[in-house]
């Protein structure tokens, strides 16, 4: 069963209980890489690792190790480079496909209500961004569990670790986006501090959702159990 967002907040603060300092330390190397990469998608690509470590570093200290909030931990995607590298960047372009197909049916509509006699006007037109915007959140979402499948199944290859994950995820897109709206109070701080909170929204929202797919995992191999024997 998957806990209420204000328990797995709860969950989440007693993880990093007294780890602050290296938790927020790990945001900021994030936060200073991808500004380096900001510009080139090609150097995005090359940090995939990085980013599929800094989830992982959370969920490994749910499970109790002792050094996982060390920045050279985030280095440790590093040795399944290729494999990592395919899945994240099959995730980005699986998620823009489905995207540009809704906003291809967007359109078509669009052009079937023109050819009726109802003439698109340019709100209409200029409003492609929102069925785009939907479609891309909702499969990033489906999606968000693969860097800890990639972590926890090595041997599941990169199109089934992106359907496990939207398996896992059935049922159980709205408490995730429950879960990253509870922090609102967190976002108006960040604002408020132009941006600096997020060193700690960001560890919190992380530890919060390694808790979430824990739970997540454990109800879909409760239900599959046969598969794991």
């Amino acid at each position: 069963m998957i806990e209420s967002a204000k328990i797995l907040r709860e969950k989440a603060w007693a993880d990093l209980s007294n780890k602050w300092s290296n938790a927020s330390a790990l945001a900021l190397v994030l936060w200073i890489t991808y500004m380096f990469s900001y510009n080139l998608f090609i150097f995005q690509i090359l940090i995939f690792p990085i980013y599929c470590s800094y989830p992982i570093c959370f969920l490994l200290n749910h499970r109790g190790a002792q050094q996982a909030l060390k920045t050279d931990m985030l280095g440790k995607g590093y040795k399944q480079f290729a494999r990592i590298t395919t899945t994240m960047f099959l995730s980005f372009l699986y998620a823009s496909l489905w995207s540009l197909a809704l906003t291809g049916v967007f359109f078509c509509v669009g052009l079937l209500l023109d050819f009726k006699g109802t003439p698109m006007d340019s709100e209409y037109l200029y409003s492609w961004w929102i069925p785009f915007f939907l479609t891309y959140t909702y499969k990033q979402i489906q999606y968000a569990m693969t860097p800890y499948i990639l972590h926890d199944y090595p041997y599941l290859s990169n199109n089934r670790a992106i359907k496990l994950s939207t398996q896992m995820m059935k049922g159980h897109i709205m408490k995730y986006i429950k879960l990253y709206l509870s922090f609102w109070p967190w976002w108006i701080l960040v604002i408020c501090s132009l941006g600096i909170a997020l060193l700690w929204l960001s560890p919190y929202a992380k530890a919060a959702e390694a808790i979430f797919y824990e739970q997540v995992k454990e109800e879909y191999e409760t239900k599959h159990a046969s598969r794991y024997r």
